[in-house]
C-alpha cells in the first residue's frame, strides 16, 4: 500500500468507523479478492463490537500488499458503500493514474 492511501486511513479513521458495514458481505469481498484471508477474517470476527473489528481491520489493511487500498475501495463498491469511496476517501478509481502504453514516435501519413 502506498504511504498515501495509508495517510487516507489514518486520517479518515473515525468517519470509516463509523460509516463502514461490516455485516454487507465486505468480510467476503476482501477474501474473494485476497486481500485478507480466512485466518484473518476469522481473528477479526473475535471481536464482538463492530467498531473494533472496523479498527482492527483498517491496522491490518496497510500490511496486505501494494494493491491492498484499490482492492478494498473496490469491495466497499460492491457491497454497496461507495459513499465511503468517494465522499470520505474522495478516490475515483476510474481516474486512478495508470500506466500509458508508448507512442511508437509514427506519425500518420493518411490523406483522405
Amino acid at each position: 500500500m502506498e504511504k498515501f492511501h495509508e495517510e487516507l486511513l489514518i486520517t479518515n479513521r473515525v468517519k470509516l468507523i463509523k460509516n463502514i458495514d461490516v455485516t454487507k458481505d465486505l468480510y467476503s469481498e476482501l477474501l474473494q479478492r485476497k486481500v485478507l484471508t480466512q485466518m484473518i477474517v476469522r481473528e477479526i470476527k473475535t471481536n464482538k463490537n463492530t467498531y473494533r473489528q472496523i479498527e482492527e481491520l483498517l491496522d491490518i489493511l496497510p500490511r496486505r500488499g501494494p494493491h491492498a487500498f484499490d482492492l478494498f475501495c473496490e469491495c466497499l463498491i460492491a457491497t454497496g458503500q461507495e459513499t465511503i469511496v468517494h465522499s470520505i476517501l474522495k478516490v475515483n478509481l476510474a481516474e486512478a493514474p495508470t500506466e500509458k502504453p508508448a507512442s511508437s514516435g509514427k506519425v500518420s501519413t493518411a490523406h483522405s
